[in-house]
């Protein structure tokens, strides 16, 4: 049982390590994945909404879900800050 917990603490801190999340005065741009990549990449004229998540945890640690809502295909993404 603590081996099973133990994996998905790790598990949890690659992911969290491997995300990538930018934001430029002209783009914003988001690359996932340890083995394989994956990204996505936006203009910052095509976002639409930009909504923020902060729990009374996540204001004392300093995190948080942003939430983008482009006018692309994919329409929403969501990176934690």
């Amino acid at each position: 049982m603590v081996l099973l917990a133990l994996w998905g603490f790790v598990q949890t801190i690659l992911m969290w390590a491997s995300n990538l999340d930018v934001v430029t005065t002209r783009r914003f741009i988001q690359v996932r994945g340890i083995l394989s990549k994956s990204s996505f990449d936006s203009s910052l004229e095509k976002i639409n909404d930009v909504a923020m998540q902060q729990s009374v945890i996540g204001r004392i640690l300093g995190y948080g879900t942003v939430s983008i809502m482009t006018a692309s295909d994919v329409g929403l993404n969501s990176c934690i800050i």
